[in-house]
């Protein structure tokens, strides 16, 4: 997240492991440099995003999928990563 410019990052609080001191050193120390997020609800985090003025975009590889490149900055936008198919 942090190699593509993301300022912060949400995480599942509830199908995720905590916030570890063995997390930090498998992320290079990439946690230190991001606000980390505990979600209950990320079906709601999402919706209430939504309803906020932020883009929700998935990562898909489909023959509807767009060129992450073609994804302009004017707004803020959410990366969903993760449980592809589901």
């Amino acid at each position: 997240a942090f190699f593509l410019g993301a300022t912060g990052v949400a995480v599942s609080a509830k199908n995720s492991c905590g916030l570890t001191p063995v997390v930090s050193k498998a992320s290079a120390g990439a946690v230190e440099q991001l606000a980390i997020h505990g979600v209950q609800n990320t079906v709601r985090f999402l919706q209430l995003s939504r309803e906020n003025g932020w883009r929700v975009v998935g990562t898909a590889l489909g023959s509807t999928s767009i060129d992450a490149k073609s994804i302009t900055r004017e707004c803020p936008t959410i990366i969903v990563l993760g449980n592809e198919g589901h």
